[in-house]
């Protein structure tokens, strides 16, 4: 989690919060489904 902050807060060229990866991550859970399940599928 720390490595993922840490390239995305590079990436963006501002700090960004643990609690924003979240966010955004439940979000794409919510919008696309389970990742694990579109690995299977694939």
């Amino acid at each position: 989690m720390e490595r993922v902050l840490a390239e995305r807060s590079e990436r963006e060229g501002r700090y960004v919060e643990m609690a924003q990866v979240i966010e955004d991550l439940m979000r794409f859970y919510v919008e696309h489904g389970d990742p694990y399940e579109m690995l299977e599928d694939g």
